[in-house]
């Protein structure tokens, strides 16, 4: 997770493989704090959000949205408490479990501003400051705590290939972008390595790290033909005979398989969100 506040907007497609399955674009989350103690730590370094709405959604049949504007606001519409600790911890769909069923069926909408909203246009605040809040927000509105069980699984380094990379850099001040293009074809702009990494996560199935080593942001596009990401019968991790050089040969990257940390989540408490 870099330190750069970036204004990002994206919306959810019902697909069941993950957020950034159709969305416009992704991002790296905070590191994971699970659980009230690790909230309150959260707390002693962060200041909480001064001004915090949480409401039922009236939108049932919507696609969730997120947002995450200037001066550190955060904005959900349509989410469910499975998708908002998706949001906050960084984690996949299949790195969640537990809780009650209405966690992952009953839908709110969210706002939620710092102190330092003064001046929204003109206020900095880093995203890794703006998702402590927003795990902090979880734990005292839903009285949400989570147990982390930390575990080796198998993923992939993403590293630079010795052809060297293929991308654009570039110094647009724009928040980054991945448009879906087609199932299997995306353009992505103003795209750091980072978010890059934790898009192929959701893409793969698996946690994918960013090892390129690579500073700034880029604009590419990445084109293949195999539905590794959409055949759930599939193994995320069988070898994929065109995802992989497309990777290459388009990008000059590499993902190369190895064994990585891959923590799973376990909610073991949850409360329908507190009275505004």
């Amino acid at each position: 997770m870099d330190g750069t506040a970036l204004t990002r907007s994206f919306r959810i497609g019902g697909s069941c493989f993950g957020l950034f399955a159709l969305l416009p674009c992704v991002m790296t989350l905070a590191n994971p704090v699970a659980g009230a103690r690790q909230a309150e730590q959260a707390r002693q370094a962060v200041e909480p959000f001064e001004v915090a709405s949480i409401r039922p959604s009236g939108e049932n049949g919507n696609f969730p949205s997120f947002q995450f504007l200037p001066g550190g606001v955060f904005r959900a519409e349509n989410a469910t408490l499975n998708l908002l600790i998706q949001v906050a911890y960084d984690i996949r769909p299949d790195q969640i479990g537990g809780g009650d069923k209405w966690t992952d069926s009953e839908r709110f909408d969210v706002i939620a501003k710092p102190a330092e909203d003064v001046d929204a246009l003109k206020s900095v605040v880093p995203n890794n400051v703006t998702l402590k809040r927003l795990q902090m927000l979880l734990s005292d509105r839903f009285a949400l705590s989570l147990n982390r069980r930390p575990k080796m699984a198998w993923g992939y380094m993403l590293t630079v290939d010795k052809t060297g990379p293929k991308m654009t850099m570039t110094s647009d001040p724009g928040p980054p972008l991945i448009t879906q293009v087609t199932l299997w074809q995306i353009k992505a702009e103003r795209e750091p390595m980072s978010l890059f990494a934790s898009f192929l996560s959701y893409r793969l199935r698996a946690t994918v790290v960013d090892k390129t080593g690579l500073e700034g942001r880029f604009n590419f596009g990445l084109k293949w033909t195999s539905r590794v990401d959409l055949d759930q019968s599939q193994s995320p991790l069988e070898p994929n005979d065109d995802f992989d050089p497309a990777v290459i040969e388009q990008l000059g990257l590499r993902l190369q398989r190895e064994r990585v940390e891959s923590d799973s989540y376990v909610i073991a408490r949850a409360d329908r969100p507190t009275a505004n």
